[in-house]
């Protein structure tokens, strides 16, 4: 993923959805990516602990995910100058192993990662005891406050034109009542179409990030919107869309659960 806002126990018209219960927690995200990377759409995968995810068929990790448990997390590049031609592990194998890992929490999971066997990464992750940044890019990780936060390929809430701009629509936004078809259009909105003369020199520049919310190309683009939410009464909604070459609509995946665990997220 590219961009990521969310929004936890929040007091606005946002988390409350004419005929439904309160929102805790919205999540919406955009993933960028070269339109030939295979990639397997989201659904649920595994055997003795389910994980909703969708998957890269490349590397074989995933950049948002949620356990059958109610454990969240995703993941986004860091954008910089790569001292390391190449790291042997995936930096999507962090959302996997910290989903499939029963019995550890986010906090616990922190202290566990070795950070210098990936490449520049931004983790979020969420379970009952609250939400967690960790960087590579950073010495700390750290417990969230409720409120709005935005993440792209920098660190947490660092005030680049992509992330001010979407803090800011997102606040008008927000005054709406949530509505999933209007969550992704958000995400649609301001969009562009990249040069493809250029797209190579324009991903592969250091240090600088893509400031555009969609991106569209023949080459590459924004492939998925992924919308995550959870209500008062413990009710998980998720919901996929992904985009075809010069982002034409695929297809759209929703999922409804509760959680089997005791202690849920939030």
């Amino acid at each position: 993923m590219c961009l990521i806002i969310f929004s936890f126990n929040n007091d606005s018209t946002f988390f409350k959805k004419k005929e439904a219960s309160e929102k805790t927690f919205i999540l919406l995200a955009n993933r960028d990516e070269f339109y030939d990377r295979p990639t397997t759409p989201m659904k649920w995968w595994g055997k003795t602990n389910k994980i909703l995810s969708g998957r890269d068929k490349l590397a074989g990790g995933t950049w948002f995910g949620v356990s059958e448990g109610g454990k969240f997390a995703a993941l986004t590049n860091f954008k910089e100058r790569s001292e390391k031609d190449s790291y042997l592990v995936s930096r999507g194998e962090l959302v996997l192993n910290y989903l499939n890992a029963k019995n550890c929490s986010a906090k616990e999971y922190l202290t566990k990662i070795d950070k210098e066997k990936y490449a520049g990464f931004s983790l979020l992750m969420g379970d009952s005891k609250g939400i967690f940044f960790l960087s590579n890019r950073s010495d700390e990780s750290i417990a969230l406050h409720k409120g709005d936060h935005v993440l792209a390929n920098q660190l947490l809430n660092t005030p680049t034109k992509k992330v001010e701009k979407t803090r800011q629509d997102f606040a008008l936004f927000s005054t709406l009542s949530f509505e999933i078809k209007s969550a992704i259009e958000f995400m649609r909105s301001e969009t562009n179409t990249i040069n493809l003369l250029n797209i190579e020199k324009i991903i592969q520049k250091d240090e600088e990030e893509l400031p555009l919310r969609f991106i569209t190309s023949k080459l590459y683009g924004t492939r998925s919107t992924t919308i995550f939410s959870i209500d008062t009464n413990g009710v998980y909604e998720v919901s996929e869309q992904t985009y075809n070459n010069g982002g034409i609509k695929g297809k759209r995946r929703d999922f409804q659960f509760i959680p089997n665990a005791s202690s849920p997220l939030l």
